[in-house]
């Protein structure tokens, strides 16, 4: 359970947009920086505050200790600096004589008038030459009663900046981070919609090359300049597989053109057979001709196959593999089923086959290509030719040969051999298709095995070599060696 949370998150952020991931993203960042304002506002004013309070308690502390003489003197000590004072504390202290309150002390002296409206007690707030007050004024007649000499002819007020030195750098970064974020939030906009512009105009150019592509262009490719980076990797990918996809094409169509060749001289044959079949007057005659209809169906049938199966393999369909295939075994079995047949036609077979080599591949594979070099050989080998197999291990390696006597491949063929539908010029009207290597060589290449064609003048020789499995002793696990 520990790695499907993982999956499922990566797959909630890949199925949104960029603009999604941006917005959140924003969002995001608006909420910190609101967090970070409140908390830095909040610890500015709880500090502005206690320095209100502190000095609040000085005041209070001096008046009890020393009364108007020893606070008059606190004062004094403290008017020494504030007119140069860049956030000063205004104090305001009254007696009431008379009736009447009237200026006991003030710091600046300005003080008293300012704060006079509210020296009765409490807290409050002013303005005074455009700078804001909080103003705290303590009911020092009540707070007198416990000491020492009561004061109920006294009155007080402090006030301070609001918001004072510290608060007003507070604002200033604040706000220089709020500019910040929306500078941000607008360069982030502009990329993203450039982004978006770019990403879209790539999309539509590649849209309409794979439309023209669509419409039968097979040889049209990507742009290699897209606007937008992160489509070059898919236009790179996309100019990989339109080659392939044109080769398919040129395939299917070589394919259909083959086939459609291919089977106009068994469909000409059979409709003549039917004609002589509707002509003829006996039995015998009948089923002779049958049996005619039937090999030209063999025929043809055997001509779709090997031209279906060639076309399977160039198109790179995914085939099974096996290990530990017997090749040694397969080779002798499809050299029994072609000895009788040969011999009687005035050829012989030598086969040398060398046992235990076993490969990996596709069994049903390895046995066309096996077959398909054995009637290839026996096709064209003249008469009193000798067609010889041989296969053999060569270290970590196995070569199979197939060869006849009489003549070699033809120098017009010798290059071209392995090509679809390439036969020689001297085939004259031995059967085929001219598939026959050719599907050797497509099955060679899908199993990483190699094919050469020996020149020679004198021998047909056909070559195939790749890597034998290395069997393991199951008692000590080592590598068995195979005769």
């Amino acid at each position: 359970m520990n790695g499907a949370a993982p999956d499922r998150q990566t797959g909630l952020f890949s199925r949104l947009s960029g603009g999604m991931l941006l917005f959140m993203a924003l969002l995001v960042a608006t909420a910190l920086a609101l967090l970070l304002s409140w908390v830095v506002l909040s610890k500015v004013q709880q500090a502005e505050n206690t320095r209100l309070r502190s000095v609040e308690a000085d005041v209070l502390s001096a008046l009890e200790e020393g009364g108007l003489s020893g606070l008059s003197q606190k004062l004094d000590a403290l008017d020494a600096g504030f007119p140069g004072k860049p956030d000063p504390v205004l104090i305001a202290v009254w007696r009431l004589r008379g009736g009447q309150w009237s200026p006991h002390r003030a710091v600046p002296a300005i003080a008293a008038d300012i704060l006079a409206p509210v020296r009765k007690g409490g807290a409050g707030r002013i303005t005074f030459a455009g700078r804001d007050y909080r103003v705290l004024a303590p009911d020092i007649a009540t707070l007198s009663k416990r000491w020492a000499a009561p004061m109920s002819d006294v009155a007080l007020a402090i006030a301070s900046p609001d918001p004072g030195l510290e608060g007003r750098a507070a604002r200033q970064t604040v706000i220089a981070v709020w500019f910040g974020l929306a500078l941000a939030m607008m360069v982030g906009g502009m990329l993203h919609l450039n982004h978006v512009r770019r990403y879209r105009d790539g999309l539509l150019e590649i849209n309409a090359r794979l439309e023209r592509v669509a419409s039968g262009e097979t040889g049209l490719r990507m742009p290699d300049d897209v606007p937008a980076p992160e489509l070059r990797d898919l236009t790179e990918r996309l100019n990989r597989v339109l080659p392939r996809f044109d080769d398919l094409v040129s395939g299917l169509r070589d394919l259909s053109a083959t086939m459609a060749h291919e089977m106009k001289t068994p469909l000409q044959v059979i409709r003549s057979d039917l004609s002589r079949l509707s002509r003829a007057e006996s039995q015998e005659a009948r089923s002779r001709i049958a049996a005619d209809m039937d090999r030209t169906i063999d025929v043809a049938n055997a001509r779709l196959h090997s031209i279906m199966q060639l076309f399977r393999l160039e198109a790179q369909v995914e085939i099974p593999m096996q290990a530990g295939i017997d090749l040694s075994g397969l080779t002798e079995n499809a050299v029994d089923d072609l000895a009788d047949l040969l011999e009687s036609r005035d050829r012989t077979v030598k086969a040398e086959i060398a046992r235990g080599i076993r490969i990996a591949g596709n069994r049903q594979l390895i046995d066309l290509m096996i077959g398909n070099l054995l009637s290839n050989a026996a096709k064209y080998a003249p008469a009193g030719a000798q067609i010889r197999i041989a296969l053999t291990r060569q270290g970590a390696r196995f070569r199979l040969s197939v060869s006849n006597t009489g003549y070699g491949f033809p120098e017009d063929v010798r290059n071209s051999a392995f090509e679809r539908f390439s036969r020689a010029r001297s085939a004259g009207d031995v059967p085929g298709t001219g598939i026959g290597l050719s599907l050797v060589k497509a099955i060679v290449a899908r199993h990483g095995f190699s094919a050469a064609i020996t020149p020679s003048d004198s021998i047909a020789e056909v070559v195939i070599t790749g890597l034998a499995v290395v069997e393991c002793d199951a008692r000590n696990n080592r590598p068995e060696a195979q005769s």
